[in-house]
């Protein structure tokens, strides 16, 4: 394999050369996923264009009072060290330029309105040269409300700042091999020319980070080399590895490995210094080393109402000028809670971004925030590392910034301001103001995050996330925060959460050790709300699912978007990808060290190209193990998770080409446990739709995965009776292992199956265990459209019994079947979270006796196979009072709705009534509004039928063929080939009524019983 073109051998450092075992080199550091170095300024030539040595300029003059204001239309050169009690200004039409020599510059505040100038792009700063600029000012000053307090302001459309310190590369990148604890010496994946005495962060690989909780250690350089060491794979025989000796030993390990994840090492020291003066600006107010805060979710986690008073410098670039910034370190920056008031501020420079960049710097100890793009088009922010940030770092702010970079930057170790207390699941009714969080102004910051992001017409690429909320935060703004930029009008229809992505616009990103403090933070994230209380006058935040909150993201034409999140890396987290948005595809990603699932997704969603490695050498032995107090804590150490969740309600989502390791074998199965270690979890719930699941190309890298853990829902205190519709389809076999059976294969190829409940386990009330039951048939397809036998509730030539599963599930060649789905409502009864754990009719195919099919609950919906066409149909019986059988009857009013049936198929119904009753039966035909169905001569008939008009009484059973009344895409959503049918609902609502006939003696009952209670043949 070639080498990179842009890696370049420093061959001023020294070189040894010495074998090595498994040192990872940057196109082993995933699996799926690859993770490339940071691209680098090519090696400068010879310095030009100096601003120090231009003609003309003026030595600065000596301060004589407060503030300094500079002469109009005159150049000036800083080569001493000042100190300034109030502002510097620098007006229009004049420079300030800082000569190529070690000097420091104090000052309250500095105002740029013409140009500030250290180095510039073809004159970097000398490497011995250190500039430092410190700021100074108390959060109790009288003045602390103006925009400079603090800070340097570069203003107006002439005004630019120009910072080009000298450029070390890269600005970071990953551990070659683990470094242990006690280690001194560090081995990266390429060659540095880090100076010695620099300060490095190297990065946590444990499962847990918060202030309280913090593997992340910041070292020194005690000397650099570019080792040369034998490789002898993928066709290269050495490779050039960066070492770093320290000048101390680590305090914790660092881990390294291949195709599975690396620590981040990043230069945190810079020639240039931009800084908060230490004695007035950390925070006054810290959490006391003796005080606790704890949930019922967590043995400690982050007391609200501490760390609120850092009050560090900051940079603004506002009204349309001009930053160019590089190779600068700034440090006790960002004043936290003061809105603008960050290290480094793009701030409404609208169109005008252009003309500006941020790469190769270092945020470190801010107290507010890292990079910021507000209200900003077409900048970059590239390169450069934040650590030990106060709320989020990266950080896109009012949603109407698009076509920026946010490229190759290294975002670590973030604090959330407040503690969002006992979130937990889906939490769709949680919402939080700036007194829920100790006094957030922004509540989103309780989500604190490295990657903030509000708007996805942006680009996202080779950037590293680690800690925090989740790693990239892609918050749902349904209307921009705030001002617009100058020039661009407001427009109120325009809505952030809607738009695309770009093209190849969110690549290349990996994020790790985030959101111990929610079950369901995810290292992606696609959720969050955050908008205007109009009622209150201030910002509330939803953090986890708000449903009208739902991204739908449009082209300019109106076409659907789909978000694309290619190329991707998600370790050490509860979630990898949350996505609480319409249409996305994930390929090429690696998940390793599965904490709860590997995605909780909405819409229509493909996950193509997918590692899932669930436990690593280095995730079964973090040191010191998570908290295990709780039950949130457990489940880490107890393996809680499922490797694969489908979501429960109503969604479309293609699963092709997964391999699947560390995540136990028939012959060694990872945990034993009922609920622990599952690998596939159908869909379950209430409202399930049909097959929502198509999956295949699924491998086992393993082994033959544990037969006990292969399939599974989620059963919690009491489960619903909705589990017993819960299925998918396995396309080649591969998810159920059918492919490696011989009987199995016909033509080279396992046939397509749906696999389907078996409905033999059900949770009941906590601490009663779990109802063991007999299998049903419903899901067993033998004879349903062939006419053949239909044996027994015991595996045959078409149909197998995954009986050994934790939730067992009938798993059979597909045939002429399809899945489809009812909404049937007897008499207006309501729907309660109660009545769906009650049985309230059961339902069954043609042909089979009522305990054969599956029970039906509180929940209206039901799901299972079909293929009437010319035989069978669904037999339906419904009773009067919960779990009571004998209360069976028939209802004098029915709605069918929400019709989920693919196209072109047929779906027969039948209710047994009392003879001689009479029926008006009518049906939505858009946009005329309802028809009357006609009786049809025939059950033969009604089978035929192709308007959806017909109904068919033979004095004992009404039959019903349900039809889809919209035009739909008979493709469907999916891609290469594997599709789900469409079968969303639209117009096609059936409502029927019944009248007694005088004998039955019912007269005007809701209620009336027929004569049988006989399955149709």
């Amino acid at each position: 394999m070639l080498l990179p073109t842009w890696f370049v051998l420093l061959s001023t450092l020294p070189m040894t050369v010495f074998a090595g075992g498994s040192m990872v080199v940057p196109w082993m550091s995933g699996d799926f996923s690859t993770s490339d170095l940071i691209p680098r300024d090519p090696a400068p030539g010879a310095r030009t264009g100096c601003p120090w040595d231009a003609a003309g300029l003026v030595a600065f003059p000596n301060p004589t009072g407060d503030d300094v204001t500079l002469n109009t239309n005159t150049d000036y050169v800083l080569n001493t060290t000042v100190t300034i009690p109030g502002t510097l200004t620098v007006p229009a039409g004049s420079s300030l330029v800082f000569a190529d020599k070690t000097f420091n510059l104090t000052a309250r505040s500095i105002q740029v309105d013409g140009a500030l100038r250290i180095g510039s792009s073809t004159c970097r700063t000398s490497p011995a040269t250190k500039h430092t600029i410190t700021l100074t000012g108390a959060r109790t000053d009288a003045d602390n409300i103006t925009t400079g307090h603090k800070g340097i302001v570069v203003s107006g459309t002439d005004a630019i700042i120009e910072i080009f310190g000298h450029l070390h590369q890269p600005s970071w990148t990953r551990l070659a091999a683990t470094a242990s604890a006690s280690a001194t010496e560090l081995y990266l994946q390429e060659c540095v020319d880090w100076p010695v005495n620099s300060k490095l962060v190297v990065t946590t690989t444990h499962r847990v980070d918060w202030r309280r909780h913090n593997q992340n250690e910041e070292v020194t350089v005690a000397a650099v080399s570019c080792e040369t060491i034998d490789y002898l794979e993928d066709g290269v025989s050495s490779y050039n590895f960066g070492k770093i000796t320290l000048s101390q030993p680590l305090a914790y390990s660092h881990y390294a490995a291949r195709k599975e994840y690396q620590a981040e090492v990043g230069l945190l020291s810079r020639n240039v210094l931009i800084q908060g003066s230490a004695e007035d600006s950390p925070p006054t107010d810290p959490q006391p080393a003796g005080t606790t805060c704890t949930s019922t979710k967590f043995t400690e986690v982050p007391c609200n109402g501490y760390y609120l008073t850092g009050y560090g410098g900051h940079l603004i670039v506002m009204e349309n000028a001009t930053a160019r910034i590089t190779a600068t370190e700034f440090y006790r920056m960002g004043q936290t809670n003061q809105i603008g008031r960050y290290p480094v501020h793009l701030h409404l420079l609208g169109e005008h971004g252009n003309r500006s960049f941020v790469s190769d710097c270092s945020v470190h100890e801010s107290y507010f925030r890292g990079f910021v793009v507000h209200g900003t088009f077409d900048t970059k922010v590239t390169r450069n590392v934040a650590y030990d940030v106060i709320a989020h770092v990266f950080y896109m702010e009012s949603g109407i910034e698009e076509r920026n970079e946010i490229s190759f930057n290294l975002g670590a170790h973030v604090h959330a301001i407040g503690h969002f207390l006992d979130l937990n699941g889906q939490a769709s009714d949680a919402v939080f103001y700036a007194d829920d969080l100790g006094g957030a102004v922004i509540p989103a910051d309780g989500a604190a995050s490295p990657f903030y992001i509000s708007n996805m017409y942006n680009n996202f690429t080779g950037n590293a996330a680690v800690g925090g909320f989740s790693g990239y935060a892609m918050v749902s703004f349904p209307a921009v925060i705030g001002e617009w930029p100058a020039g661009i009008p407001r427009d109120p229809s325009f809505v952030p959460m809607d738009r695309p992505g770009l093209e190849d616009g969110f690549y290349g990103n990996s994020a790790r050790s985030m959101g111990w403090f929610w079950n369901l933070a995810p290292a992606f994230y696609v959720g969050g709300f955050l908008e205007m209380d109009t009622a209150r006058d201030e910002l509330m935040y939803r953090p986890a699912r708000h449903l009208p909150g739902t991204r739908k993201p449009v082209l300019a034409n109106g076409d659907d978007a789909w978000y694309h999140f290619i190329n991707c890396k998600a370790v050490l987290s509860n979630v990898a990808g949350g996505d609480w948005n319409k249409r996305s595809k994930w390929y090429n990603m690696d998940i390793v060290d599965l904490g709860e699932r590997s995605f909780n997704a909405f819409g229509n969603v493909a996950f193509r190209n997918i590692n899932v490695r669930c436990r690593t050498a280095n995730g079964a032995n973090l040191n010191p193990a998570p908290p295990q107090s709780k039950n949130t804590e457990k489940i880490w150490e107890k393996h809680m998770f499922k490797l694969f969740r489908a979501y429960d309600t109503g969604q479309r989502h293609v699963v092709d080409s997964w391999q699947i390791s560390g995540c136990g074998t028939a012959a060694q199965p990872m945990d034993t446990i009922f609920q622990r270690a599952q690998l596939w979890s159908v869909p379950h719930g209430v409202n399930v739709n049909q097959n929502q699941l198509a999956m295949r190309n699924i491998t086992y890298l393993d082994g033959t995965p544990d037969p006990t853990k292969l399939i599974s829902v989620d059963i919690g205190k009491k489960d619903t009776y909705s589990a017993y519709y819960g299925t998918f389809l396995d396309a080649d076999g591969t998810v159920t292992q059918r492919n490696t059976h011989p009987a199995r294969r016909s033509s080279g190829a396992c046939k397509p199956a749906i696999v389907g409940s078996a409905g033999m386990r059900r949770a009941v009330n906590a601490g009663d265990g779990w109802d063991e039951r007999p299998p049903n048939m419903w899901y067993k397809l033998s004879g349903l459209d062939d006419g053949g036998a239909r044996g027994r509730n015991e595996s045959d030539d078409r149909c197998e019994l995954l009986d050994e599963a934790e939730y067992p599930m009938w798993a059979c060649d597909e045939g002429s079947m399809n899945v489809g789905a009812l909404l049937i409502q007897p008499n207006d009864r309501a729907q309660t979270t109660a009545s769906t754990y009650e049985v309230w009719g059961r339902i069954t195919h043609f042909g089979d006796a009522w305990e054969d099919g599956s029970p039906v609950s509180g929940d209206h919906q039901v799901v299972g196979p079909h293929d009437h066409a010319h035989r069978g149909g669904w037999a339906l019986q419904f009773h009067t009072n919960a779990d009571d059988p004998s209360s069976w009857s028939s209802p004098k009013k029915l709605l069918i709705t929400e019709v989920g049936i693919r196209e072109g198929s047929t779906l027969l119904l039948a209710l047994a009534y009392p003879a001689s009753t009479t029926f008006v039966i009518t049906t939505e035909v858009a946009p005329s509004g309802f028809e009357t169905l006609a009786a049809a001569a025939s059950l033969a008939a009604l089978r035929q039928d192709t308007t959806g008009l017909l109904y068919f009484f033979d004095g004992t059973y009404l039959y019903l063929r349900p039809f889809r009344k919209d035009n739909v895409d008979p493709n469907g959503f999916g891609e290469g080939n594997l599709f789900i049918p469409d079968k969303n609902t639209g117009n096609d609502d059936f409502i029927i009524t019944a009248t007694w006939d005088a004998a039955t003696g019912c007269g005007t009952d809701d209620w009336c019983r027929a004569a049988t209670l006989a399955v149709p043949p």
